[in-house]
């Protein structure tokens, strides 16, 4: 039997995966020749955690020499932030700086411990 489409509604995290059998035929399915929806680069290119290490300096232009191309796609960017227990100390600094310049809180009232 050969498969000409996968349309993927499911399997969008690793706990969705709960043998190995489960991994082996995701693979199976990324090496067919068959159309798979999203494919597993779209799929990882959707996920949060990697638009927001996408969006932090310096990444993109590992990957894109070009700096008039590399503006054009950080102007598509909206900001990320984590919800990890640690904090990233450029997220922090962005987050004042949209606090301040947006009127939503000023720097006094920010109480941060870590």
């Amino acid at each position: 039997m050969e498969v000409a489409i996968v349309y993927q509604r499911t399997c969008y995290k690793p706990s969705d995966f709960t043998s190995e059998a489960d991994w082996q035929t995701r693979l199976m399915i990324e090496r067919s020749l068959a159309i798979v929806c999203p494919n597993i680069a779209y799929h990882l290119a959707g996920t949060k955690k990697i638009q927001q290490v996408l969006s932090q300096p310096g990444v993109v232009e590992k990957f894109i020499t070009e700096e008039a191309a590399v503006e054009r796609i950080r102007k598509t960017f909206a900001d990320q932030f984590s919800l990890d227990l640690v904090v990233d100390l450029f997220c922090l600094t962005r987050l004042l700086f949209l606090a301040r310049n947006f009127g939503i809180v000023n720097h006094s009232s920010i109480v941060c411990s870590l």
